[in-house]
């Protein structure tokens, strides 16, 4: 008996320890509706990305409500953020820092032997985000690139920039920039550790 309770004791200090992820849009409306990965996840890293490139680039302290707020957010970051030269330190919450670490679970999502990309552009997931982008000239871009397996960031980053108001409207483009612009990028930097400069 006295081993059955110890163990039941270290069982629950162990689960106790051990850090939950804390969800904090999950008020948002749910508007991404694609198979093959943890939606409650992917519905927070989309809005955990969003309130990230809000905060780090309104110097106006805008509402994160307001369209101002993403507006300036996307503007500034998706061209660098595409080319892979962001400050993804700077930019990256505590809130996002844990939910990379939930997200490099979602094996579907990435390709680690791809020279040019971490997403997994060829993942149900990835296929059905493209195939729901609003902007028909966007969507075909994309389309045709995947089909010759040549879609990368760097390759869209000024299509991206041009483009980046449609973040605002469409959800699923704003999902596809997330994972090709913030996370996949983000999965290779230790977030935690300071820069060099620093």
């Amino acid at each position: 008996m006295k081993k059955v309770i110890s163990i039941l004791f270290i069982t629950l200090g162990t689960i106790s320890c051990s850090e939950t992820l804390e969800y904090k849009y999950q008020d948002k409306g749910q508007v991404i509706d694609c198979p093959g990965v943890d939606s409650k996840l992917i519905h927070e890293a989309l809005y955990s990305f969003e309130n990230d490139i809000g905060t780090f680039f309104n110097n106006e302290n805008y509402s994160p409500n307001s369209t101002v707020f993403l507006e300036y957010g996307y503007a500034n970051f998706i061209f660098p953020g595409a080319m892979g030269n962001a400050d993804y330190k700077s930019i990256a919450s505590p809130h996002t820092i844990k939910l990379i670490e939930e997200l490099k679970k979602e094996e579907q999502l990435w390709d680690r032997n791809s020279g040019e990309s971490n997403l997994n552009y060829n993942s149900e997931f990835v296929k059905c985000l493209v195939s729901k982008i609003e902007n028909e000239d966007m969507k075909i871009k994309l389309e045709n690139l995947l089909k010759v397996n040549s879609l990368s960031p760097k390759i869209m980053a000024e299509v991206y920039r041009v483009n980046s108001y449609n973040t605002l409207q469409d959800k699923n483009f704003a999902m596809f920039i997330a994972l090709d612009t913030y996370y996949q990028y983000a999965l290779d930097i230790d977030l935690l550790k300071p820069a060099e400069n620093e």
